[in-house]
């Protein structure tokens, strides 16, 4: 009877050293190795500065100017920075670009293009600009530096309002001028393109050193305050041709 109990319990023993001996099973799932992770370097991509215009036109950085391309008329509009005030110093603006594989030929500075650079202190346009946008050198307190190209057509409105210019000769192919184009610069001359036929509302409004103007015989209009607050102004002459003079 007692060499049978010590049986039993050497067996139970047995069992469960056996079953202590066992590897304990792993929870579900399968099986993982560990691997280290290696990240790929980000691919650098060309440098567009703000993609496209609203139109689907690409807009590039050439040499430190942002241009818009027109790639049907093969043309590049000067246009704003990305950054506020981006323009310093003297500018030069080419008569031609080459951007990728293209060719374009600058014709116009558009609208705001330069506004608010505060330390821009010149210009040298090319003779192919035909056109200066609305508030394109507004604000450009320290701008004193001009020549205007002699194809000129047309300046926008307030383009060279509050700036520093004290002289631009309007070439005689300049067929209009905004608004304010001039006001509230210190320039001393008022000038206008030989096919001009009407002095747009407050072109030199505020203009306190303009002494002389002399209109030419094309034209038929002067609009209000187009020199209102001139007073160094001591004379003005107006050709018989104007019909209309606002208040």
């Amino acid at each position: 009877m007692k060499k049978n109990f010590l049986l039993t319990i050497i067996a139970l023993l047995s069992i469960g050293l056996l079953t202590a001996a066992k590897p304990a099973k792993k929870s579900g799932g399968k099986k993982t190795s560990a691997k280290t992770e290696v990240k790929k370097p980000a691919k650098k991509e060309a440098k567009t500065p703000a993609g496209e215009d609203p139109y689907g036109h690409t807009i590039a950085e050439v040499d430190s100017l942002f241009y818009i391309l027109d790639d049907d008329k093969e043309t590049a509009t000067v246009t704003v920075p990305a950054e506020a005030g981006y323009y310093v110093g003297m500018k030069e603006i080419p008569e031609v670009i080459k951007y990728k594989r293209g060719l374009y030929s600058v014709n116009e500075i558009g609208e705001g293009a330069f506004e608010g650079c505060k330390a821009l202190t010149g210009v040298k346009f090319p003779e192919t600009v035909v056109a200066i946008g609305d508030r394109a050198f507004k604000n450009c307190t320290k701008l004193k530096t001009l020549s205007l190209p002699a194809d000129l057509v047309s300046v926008g409105e307030e383009a060279f309002m509050n700036s520093a210019i004290r002289a631009a000769k309007l070439p005689k192919s300049v067929l209009e001028i905004g608004d304010r184009a001039f006001a509230g610069t210190p320039i001393k001359s008022a000038s206008f393109g030989r096919e001009m036929s009407a002095i747009p509302e407050g072109a030199y409004m505020g203009c306190k050193e303009l002494t002389k103007i002399t209109i030419p015989d094309g034209i038929t209009e002067i609009e209000d305050d187009a020199f209102a607050g001139c007073v160094a102004l001591q004379s003005v002459v107006i050709p018989e041709g104007v019909t209309e003079v606002s208040a």
